[in-house]
């Protein structure tokens, strides 16, 4: 069994671009602690270029949805 919702495009994309917000934040967060171990535990240089290469793409996707 399965439930329908309609959301319009305004609301969805409200929604996108809120979540992409919270994960920038919290990666943002991490890039703050010595061993974040998101990524590559144990590796804090490795973790961190992850870190900082998903915060880059999130940018770019969240500007995506703001720039309408």
């Amino acid at each position: 069994m399965g439930i329908m919702i309609e959301v319009d495009d305004d609301s969805f994309e409200n929604a996108v671009a809120k979540s992409l917000l919270e994960n920038i934040e919290y990666f943002e967060k991490a890039l703050q602690l010595d061993y974040p171990n998101i990524f590559v535990y144990g590796d804090p240089v490795k973790d961190k270029a992850l870190i900082r290469a998903n915060i880059d793409a999130f940018k770019l996707v969240r500007s995506w949805y703001c720039a309408v």
